[in-house]
């Protein structure tokens, strides 16, 4: 791990740091740490080199590489992940906030690591004029509706042609 990772937020008790290539394979323990999500999204077992594609994966359409926040994240004063989350800034509209991933390793869960997560990302997002926070689940991960549901999500009515729901909230005035 490198000391000069470049935070994009911090909370509490985390910070979410831009990741590089350099720290994909570091990351990529995140997702074998997380098989119940990785099954869900894929139906299969958790292999390294996921954090690599996704590092190299083209941004959505309209958008550039530089709306792209792919982020580990870490407990304050620690150097392993604990987590991933993969962020579009200004997708699908100016003002929306696109949140394609949020993984947190299955020993760092029910921490409320997920609530501080979604607090700091309205915080970094708000002075960017972000009004709206989009999160795509797959329908099998019914822990991380039941979470959005808690957290003031509303899974909308249309699913993605990859067969993802969309959780969409409107970004609170202050944190709630």
């Amino acid at each position: 791990m490198t000391d000069q990772a470049e935070v994009v937020f911090s909370t509490a008790r985390l910070e979410a740091v831009f990741l590089s290539a350099a720290q994909a394979d570091e990351a990529d323990k995140v997702m074998l740490g997380a098989p119940k999500f990785y099954q869900g999204e894929f139906e299969t077992d958790p292999e390294p080199g996921f954090v690599a594609e996704l590092l190299e994966a083209p941004p959505p359409p309209g958008t550039s590489k530089v709306a792209v926040f792919p982020l580990g994240l870490q407990e304050k004063g620690k150097t392993d992940f604990i987590g991933i989350a993969h962020l579009v800034l200004g997708y699908p509209t100016e003002t929306t906030l696109f949140v394609g991933m949020i993984v947190l390793a299955e020993a760092n869960q029910k921490k409320g690591f997920g609530k501080e997560l979604i607090g700091g990302i309205y915080d970094w997002a708000r002075p960017q004029g972000i009004d709206f926070i989009r999160i795509r689940v797959h329908p099998r991960h019914t822990e991380a509706s039941g979470f959005l549901d808690k957290m003031g999500f509303v899974d909308l009515p249309n699913k993605l042609s990859t067969g993802h729901v969309v959780w969409e909230r409107k970004v609170p005035a202050t944190e709630d």
